[in-house]
Parts: C-alpha cells; structure tokens; sequence
C-alpha cells in the first residue's frame, strides 16, 4: 500500500515508533482485536492533505502518517493510535460493515456513506457516527495505556521533531479566503493555476522534448500529431511495418522515451500561489481570439501567493 513505508531519520523518529508500536501492540491485545502498527510520510490525498492517521480494514493495519505530525507529541499520536484501534473494534463488532463503506472529497470536504448499527448513514465526515465514536474513544483508550505503564509521563511530551530545514508544522493553505481577498479588490475574476516557470523556459521545455524524442518520433506538421518515426530496418519494399519481435521492442523503447521526455519537460506548478485574470482581461484576449494557452501565461501577470496559517490538532483527518 502507497501510504505504508517510512524510512527512519533519526534517533527521535526511532523512539517514537518503538514507543508507538510498543502502546499500539499492547492496546490490540487489551481490545483483543487483530491489528499492525504501520508508518508512513505521504501525501496522497489532494487537496485533503492532512490524514495523520489510518485504518485499513482489510489488512488490519493501523498507519501514523509521520508527514502531518512534526510538532506533534507523543500524546497526539497516541490518540491517533487509540482513535484507529476503536475503528478496527467496530468492524469487528459489527457496529461497522465494510460492504457500502465509500469516501470520497467533494467541493464542500470529505463526504462518508456507511451501514452503521444495521442502519445506512451519508454525511460529512466529522458528523460520521463511526467517527464521532472513534473521537469519543481516544482519550479512554489512550489512558488505558497510560494507567498500565506502558508509557511513562516523559514519553508522553517528546514531540516528532522536523528535519533542519523542514517546517515544524504543517501549513493550511488558505484559498477561499485568498480568493475572497482577491475578488474584493478586483471583482469578478477567472482563476488560474500559477506556472513554476517563466514562458519562455515553458517553449525552451517544448523544444527540449521535440529532441528528445527525434529519434522515435516524428512530427505531422499536417495533422499536428506525433507519429512513430520508423528506422528503416523495420519496413518492407513499400515502406511499410508489420508486426514482429522487432516492431514490439521499438515500440516498448520508444513509449518510454515518450514517457520520460514528458515528465522532463512538464510544466510545473506552484502550490503556494494562484494567478487570475480580471472580467475586462479576460474580456479583452477573448475579442483578440486568444488561445487557452495565450490566456494562462496572461493570467501570469497576475499571481497571488495563498494566505496560510500553521495547522493544528483539529485540523488533522484520522
């Protein structure tokens, strides 16, 4: 699973799996329930970025995502650990089936469906009573441990420290309130994505991938498509390929080239900011029949970074 797999850094990113697996490991087999302490450091969730913990039903895994806790002490991911082992005692209970389970991010956040206690429930996330039961269960479940022992008040405070360089804390990216900002000093915009890049080294990039590929591919000035550029090795008396080994191999190698040429040369963006273009811009490149192309790069002229602010406990989705 993408989400599974961390790379220890250092002595305090050590101390803090042992001592979570050592609390998580004793939980299980308090709640009797079957379960694997697993970490990670991604980010594959969009927009939704702020998963601290997980747990997958089918494995019986229960993941602390290391990417949105630095700052976060040891407590914090106890209750993460307790939040999640109270997942895996409804599925086992039954107060939660994993047939119609199903998650999904809409435009207005997280949207969850579920039987819960025999009974079909579709709402927000935060109003999902799994979550709400899961939620209630953290500090009781976390205090069980505490009162056995298992983790001394010390343990408790150690934080998951960045590394030098990195931030200590995630940061929420505050778009609708940078939009807002936005619209009240220009008025009615359309909004674009901000390049990383300037134009011209985007039409650097554009050659630099036509030279990459030459030597698989040729460009139909006609139909403006890529086509394969043979060798002649591959063709019969008439010009023509068919398929062998051969054929197979070439397009294998060539795809590839293909491939690799693309991400070199893709344009990038930036996630810190946004570009727009005012109603009278807009208005202005349209009458001039200006492309989709000819627009982003206008919109460039105008690029807002995004307000943020540190994320904090609430924040976080486990």
């Amino acid at each position: 699973m993408s989400n599974i797999g961390l790379r220890i850094r250092n002595e305090n990113e050590q101390q803090i799996v042992d001592t979570m697996t050592r609390c998580h490991d004793w939980l299980a087999k308090e709640l009797d329930i079957e379960s694997k302490m697993e970490f990670g450091r991604t980010c594959n969730w969009g927009k939704d970025a702020f998963h601290a913990g997980l747990w997958y039903n089918d494995s019986k895994q229960s993941v602390l995502n290391f990417r949105n806790l630095y700052g976060a002490n040891m407590y914090t991911l106890l209750k993460i650990v307790a939040h999640e082992a109270r997942h895996a005692v409804q599925y086992k209970t039954g107060m939660l089936v994993e047939k119609g389970r199903s998650r999904k991010t809409r435009h207005d956040g997280k949207w969850e469906t579920g039987i819960w206690n025999g009974e079909y429930w579709s709402g927000p996330y935060m109003d999902a009573p799994w979550e709400i039961d899961a939620r209630a269960h953290e500090e009781p479940y976390a205090q069980m441990v505490i009162d056995a022992g298992i983790i001394s008040t010390e343990e408790l405070g150690i934080k998951l420290a960045a590394r030098p360089g990195d931030t200590d804390h995630m940061i929420v990216r505050l778009d609708t309130e940078t939009h807002d900002e936005i619209r009240e000093k220009y008025g009615r915009v359309s909004l674009w994505q901000a390049a990383a890049i300037t134009r011209e080294q985007d039409i650097a990039n554009t050659d630099r991938f036509e030279d990459l590929v030459k030597s698989y591919f040729i460009l139909d000035l006609e139909n403006k498509k890529y086509q394969y550029n043979y060798p002649d090795s591959l063709k019969n008396d008439k010009g023509e390929v068919s398929w062998c080994p051969e054929l197979k191999a070439f397009h294998k190698e060539a795809d590839k080239v293909w491939k690799d040429a693309k991400k070199e040369t893709k344009l990038k963006y930036r996630d810190d900011a946004v570009a727009f273009l005012t109603q009278e811009e807009t208005a202005k490149l349209k009458k001039a029949k200006a492309s989709k192309n000819d627009m982003f790069w206008a919109a460039q002229k105008n690029v807002v970074e995004y307000k943020t602010r540190p994320a904090t406990e609430e924040d976080l989705v486990y």
